[in-house]
């Protein structure tokens, strides 16, 4: 699978946790998800919201005020723009880290491992590095030229 498919697939199947992902399908996704969050936070430049830095407490006249809440309107609109586009972002590459620990022959309940601090990412990574062979009860192989993706 290339990296255009892997990213059109991804997204047709946001909401799909059911069948398998190929090593392919997730790390090319993978490559996609960090690159897109990478960017998203250099052009969003998203620093402290003024109110943090006491702001108000020192306001000497209306120009500064306006000046302030300026800056935590455009904060704010950062902010959110970030985690609009997060959530793009986060919930196909959840439901695809799931299909590929259905790959694994593992449950996908077990992506929560992943949220235990510092260890549970590797652990994690180390699952869905892990190679599979042929059909399991999740479904048929999905590296199987043979078999016809139905999306």
């Amino acid at each position: 699978m290339t990296f255009i498919e892997s990213i059109i697939t991804c997204y047709k199947k946001a909401f799909t946790i059911k069948g398998r992902a190929s090593r392919s399908e997730f790390w090319w996704f993978a490559l996609y998800f960090f690159c897109g969050y990478a960017i998203a936070v250099w052009l969003f430049d998203i620093d402290t919201p003024s109110l943090f830095y006491g702001s108000f407490n020192k306001l000497s006249d209306v120009s500064s005020s306006i000046s302030a809440v300026s800056s935590m309107i455009q904060d704010a609109t950062s902010i959110a723009a970030m985690i609009a586009i997060f959530l793009l972002l986060v919930l196909p590459y959840i439901t695809c880290s799931i299909r590929r620990l259905h790959d694994t022959g593992r449950s996908g309940w077990y992506w929560l491992i992943g949220l235990i601090p510092i260890i549970g990412g590797l652990i994690r990574f180390l699952m869905l590095i892990d190679r599979s062979d042929g059909d399991n009860e999740y479904g048929p192989d999905p590296t199987d030229e043979s078999f016809n993706y139905e999306y």
